[in-house]
């Protein structure tokens, strides 16, 4: 995994926790939620970066090409 990758992934994790740590509510939310597929990736795609599903993990990607 990149450098990238690593540092939003913790992001997430410290995000989530923060929003679900004593509510319950947040936490019944999140135990609802099913897989519905990847987002529209155009976001990313504008910073150069991709989503994409291998196995059951989401992997994020630079798209940017190198220059020759």
């Amino acid at each position: 995994m990149g450098l990238v990758s690593t540092v939003v992934s913790q992001w997430a994790v410290y995000a989530i926790r923060n929003l679900t740590e004593q509510n319950e509510r947040n936490q019944e939310l999140i135990a609802q939620m099913e897989e519905k597929g990847l987002a529209d990736n155009s976001a990313l795609e504008s910073m150069g970066l991709e989503a994409e599903k291998r196995d059951d993990k989401l992997i994020l990607k630079s798209v940017r090409k190198k220059p020759l």
